[in-house]
């Protein structure tokens, strides 16, 4: 990941999930993929904002993969504060 992040300039942390732990524990496991399937433990798009204290404080996703959450509604979203 480090190399993926340096190579696309990525300015901010990255997380490997390949064991799907992180997305289990956040319920974002998008079930539509069995076991021993190839997207099997894959998660849903989702966009999770992470408070300064460790909290997700918000939370931007939708139950079909193929609508991704739309950057300037969250944008817009995050600029109520």
């Amino acid at each position: 990941m480090k190399r993926f992040a340096k190579i696309k300039k990525i300015q901010f942390p990255v997380l490997s999930d390949a064991k799907s732990e992180v997305i289990r524990a956040f319920g974002l496991v998008n079930d539509n993929y069995a076991a021993g399937s190839y997207a099997h433990g894959v998660a849903w798009p989702i966009i999770l904002v992470i408070a300064p204290d460790g909290t997700v404080s918000h939370r931007f996703s939708h139950r079909n993969h193929h609508i991704r959450p739309d950057i300037d509604a969250v944008l817009k979203e995050l600029g109520k504060k």
